[in-house]
């Protein structure tokens, strides 16, 4: 056993896919959705009260705002 690994001892070929496992788990589906949920929340901030404070803003701050509500993909 001298000059060998430990992970040699245990090479048998197969490869495990985690993300594969993980997207069909619960605990994705609690991931994903609470995700979600956090996107949502920032695109309603961004279309109510994040419109109007952003208006505020003065350059450089303001630029990169613009170009993102202009759709540019400088942004």
């Amino acid at each position: 056993m001298a000059g060998k690994s430990r992970n040699d001892d245990y090479d048998d070929g197969v490869t495990v896919s985690f993300g594969a496992k993980f997207a069909r788990s619960d605990q994705f589906k609690t991931v994903f959705r609470e995700g979600m949920a956090l996107v949502e929340a920032a695109a309603a901030y961004l279309d109510g009260d994040g419109r109007k404070e952003a208006r505020k803003l003065r350059p450089p701050h303001s630029l990169p705002m613009r170009r993102k509500a202009c759709g540019s993909p400088q942004g």
